[in-house]
């Protein structure tokens, strides 16, 4: 802080990166195990005081520090006060605020934060975003509990989040998109999702709805599309995430125990009419 005092009177030439660099460090910097919020937060006074205007470094660092201590309405408040001030915001910023709503189980907070980040503009043509929304209902899904009537809603949740920002062709080409009586705007183009926002599509179906002949009828459709090379689908075979979600699911039950071998057999050797790379078993 020393330092900082130093440079904001002397009016040195140095970069508002540079500052905003170091204020974000020190501000992530725990000094006190006990109390470091009320240290990061004297910290965050000072540099405040100092006439220090936050950039998106620092306040990320200051929302992660209030969501980090569970000071969730604090880390609201922040967020509110660098809209109202024209603070940038960027897609870490509401990733961080979910990372909240994780910790409250809350459904709303993430509705909330959805709809903050379309009057921001950060939705929707923002798929590293779609896929935090997703991971977090995923999270608080898998947290909330696990009625099989309960669970199927939550995915259906997803589903709906997922619809309202991405296209739905894979998801129904890989028969894991229910109708949920939405009409769907046929002149209105949306984003494909990206490899990885679509892996935890499947994830989700995997996880939530998880009857396992359901499951063992999507593994081969899965499989199916990748020996087409399906442009969206053909990617997620890059990492083994998917084929270990697929195992996991299937070997918990004797009646699809015997599609696992299958399932390694396909990752240790590939159709050769699969172009991508596909990840080996770990």
């Amino acid at each position: 802080m020393h330092v900082l005092r130093k440079i904001t009177s002397s009016g040195a030439n140095v970069s508002y990166e540079t500052v905003q660099f170091s204020c974000m460090k020190l501000l992530r910097t725990r000094f006190h195990e006990i109390e470091w919020y009320k240290v990061q937060s004297h910290l965050l006074t000072e540099m405040l005081e100092l006439g220090l205007r936050p950039g998106i470094p620092m306040l990320n660092a200051m929302i992660l520090n209030a969501v980090e201590a569970g000071d969730y309405q604090t880390a609201l408040a922040m967020f509110e006060t660098a809209r109202i001030h024209g603070i940038r915001r960027d897609t870490i910023t509401y990733s961080i605020l979910l990372k909240g709503a994780v910790q409250n189980l809350d459904e709303a907070l993430v509705e909330r934060i959805m709809h903050m980040a379309e009057e921001d503009g950060a939705l929707p043509r923002n798929n590293e975003l779609v896929y935090s929304l997703v991971v977090t209902l995923l999270q608080i899904a898998r947290l909330k509990d696990t009625n099989i009537l309960t669970s199927a809603n939550r995915y259906k949740d997803i589903l709906r989040l997922y619809s309202r920002y991405c296209n739905i062709v894979p998801l129904q080409e890989l028969g894991i998109y229910f109708s949920m009586g939405k009409t769907i705007d046929k002149a209105k183009t949306l984003s494909d999702p990206s490899p990885k926002l679509l892996s935890v599509m499947i994830m989700s179906f995997i996880r939530l709805i998880g009857r396992s002949d359901l499951v063992q009828a999507l593994y081969a459709r899965y499989q199916t599309l990748l020996e087409q090379n399906h442009g969206l689908v053909a990617p997620t075979a890059e990492t083994d995430h998917l084929a270990n979600a697929f195992l996991f699911s299937l070997g918990r039950h004797r009646a699809t125990l015997k599609t696992c071998p299958a399932i390694i057999k396909n990752m240790l050797k590939p159709s050769a009419r699969t172009n991508v790379k596909v990840a080996q078993p770990t």
